[in-house]
């Protein structure tokens, strides 16, 4: 019986931390959207990022899915303009002032 009363307990506080997460990810998307005319979302390659075993539990708790849909979501109600730009583009391997091509870009580079 004590057993059970601490199993609902525990699932009490962890719908309430769950619930408070949401609550934060849900405010801070809606300031960042009301806040910009427009947000550009890069399309990745969750699946073969999830091959690399050091970035799979970031990737995986991240929800890619659900937080493009939530922005997409209030950027509607917020009547901005989202931006979907394919991962096949090379704005990231691009240089924004002298448009030299990056060719073998790396996760240790940090800033390009």
């Amino acid at each position: 019986m004590n057993r059970r009363k601490a199993v609902i307990k525990l699932a009490k506080q962890h719908h309430l931390i769950a619930n408070q997460i949401k609550h934060f990810q849900h405010q801070a998307k809606a300031k960042r959207i009301s806040k910009s005319q427009a947000i550009a979302i890069e399309y990745l390659n969750a699946k073969g990022m999830m091959k690399d075993h050091s970035l799979a539990q970031s990737i995986n708790d991240l929800g890619f899915y659900g937080h493009v849909n939530e922005l997409t979501y209030k950027a509607e109600w917020f009547r901005k303009t989202i931006m979907k730009i394919s991962r096949v583009d090379i704005s990231s391997r691009l240089c924004n002032i002298c448009y030299y091509k990056n060719k073998d870009p790396t996760r240790k580079i940090r800033e390009w």
